[in-house]
């Protein structure tokens, strides 16, 4: 494994008094005296560097024996428990296997957990796989988003992801988060984030989301702005994200590999890493919710291409092309996906699906309760029994345990959830040849 990377905290600043050193954190306000020798350690972190390659300068002026290294060692410990020194970021990928492991856990077995809401379709971007499509229906007012957010809270529902389109384009949007986290719910935010002003992102700060998730789709300002068809919109988002990540507020780049973007991935990753965000990497593209399959051009149509993407993002990343039942399947006789069983998707519209990209209407809150649709709805109830074994053209298939399968994609490109498509098994081979080590 790779040695930890650390660099002093741009909050500290530290002199050398006599045989003291004297630090001071502008940040947490707080000053700290050290011997003399916390000094001479200290100047080896100006930059980025690993423990070994400072016991390595110290080593050039003093004599280093094994009890010293060992204070070294514990030294830079506590540095770094109290953030004096920050360590280098480490790409993971935002997904989090205890949480995926608590909402499949038997005391919260059949409780709705979370919910994303499509606050609109319309977007300040016109990204071109996107997949929203508006409707003449008037979207959800603020008052029927208000009732919506006090059904859930009464079913215990844990946290909500607003998104859109872009939410920001509602003129509503911060007071709908707001109400959501009075409500007492963790929100997640999905965002451009084109249309936030310094003074939005502090207001957000306020809140305390769980994340706020924003769309990269290449390190190249031009080849980014290319494709949401916004001049300017890669240096506008990159801005929203750095003052994020000062404000500390957990923050997530979202990046989906495509034939545009393919030699870019590596860079996307690099700018993830100097930003200081996790990243999610989707690799699949899938068609408009109106059944438009136009955006699916965009991706990539050989496993060989697949298997290079993965190996490049394994390179920077320990999880990719994730599937959360991944680390929980057994056989084919497993639940396909999470979507309905404890977690549900509604559009601008009102209407209900399992999740996004699975659009089976399950109900609709203007016309049914959000807790009667959770209970009753029958569309819900086969969604939560689909499995792995009742897939048509994957009987007795021995790659099960990597497949990425979704009902979703299955549906729009074939017209039924449970039929074999051509994608899946193309990710599927790729993720297999990952595993082996093959290429």
């Amino acid at each position: 494994m790779q040695e930890k990377k650390y660099k002093l905290s741009a909050s500290v600043f530290y002199r050398l008094y006599g045989d003291k050193t004297v630090l001071y954190d502008t940040e947490k306000k707080k000053i700290y005296v050290f011997n003399q020798s916390a000094g001479k350690v200290f100047d080896c972190f100006k930059e980025f560097s690993t423990l070994e390659s400072c016991c390595a300068e110290l080593s050039e002026t003093y004599r280093l024996d094994e009890g010293l290294l060992n204070d070294i060692k514990q030294f830079v410990d506590y540095s770094s428990t109290k953030e004096i020194l920050i360590s280098e970021n480490v790409l993971s990928e935002n997904k989090n296997d205890l949480e995926s492991r608590f909402k499949h856990s038997e005391f919260v077995d059949g409780k709705l957990l979370s919910v994303q809401i499509e606050l609109t379709f319309g977007c300040n971007e016109k990204c071109r796989h996107c997949y929203c499509v508006a409707s003449d229906v008037p979207e959800l007012s603020t008052k029927e988003v208000f009732m919506l957010l006090d059904e859930l809270r009464e079913m215990d529902v844990f946290d909500i992801t607003f998104t859109g389109g872009d939410l920001f384009v509602r003129a509503d949007a911060f007071d709908l988060i707001e109400y959501a986290v009075k409500k007492g719910f963790a929100v997640n935010i999905f965002t451009n984030g084109i249309a936030l002003t310094d003074s939005d992102l502090i207001k957000l700060k306020s809140f305390y989301p769980k994340s706020i998730h924003f769309s990269i789709y290449s390190h190249i300002p031009e080849k980014h702005d290319y494709f949401t068809q916004v001049k300017g919109s890669f240096e506008k988002t990159v801005d929203a994200i750095r003052k994020c990540v000062l404000l500390k507020i957990p923050t997530n780049i979202k990046t989906c590999v495509m034939n545009y973007n393919a030699d870019d991935i590596e860079g996307i990753l690099r700018l993830a890493e100097e930003l200081g965000t996790t990243i999610q990497v989707s690799m699949s593209i899938c068609a408009k919710n109106d059944g438009d399959i136009t955006p699916t051009q965009f991706r990539l149509d050989t496993v060989d291409k697949y298997t290079s993407i993965m190996k490049k993002v394994n390179r920077h990343m320990f999880v990719h092309c994730s599937n959360e039942f991944s680390a929980l399947r057994l056989d084919d006789d497993d639940y396909i996906c999470g979507a309905g069983r404890h977690s549900l998707n509604i559009n601008p519209y009102g209407d209900v699906f399992a999740c996004n990209s699975l659009l089976i209407k399950c109900g609709n809150i203007r016309e049914t309760s959000i807790s009667d649709i959770w209970a009753n709805s029958e569309e819900l109830k086969q969604i939560r029994e689909m499995k792995f074994s009742m897939i048509k053209g994957c009987e007795n298939c021995p790659d099960v345990i990597y497949c990425n399968y979704c009902p979703g994609n299955a549906l729009t490109e074939t017209g039924d959830p449970l039929k074999r498509y051509d994608e899946a098994c193309m990710l599927t081979k790729s993720k297999k040849n990952m595993k082996k080590g093959g290429v």
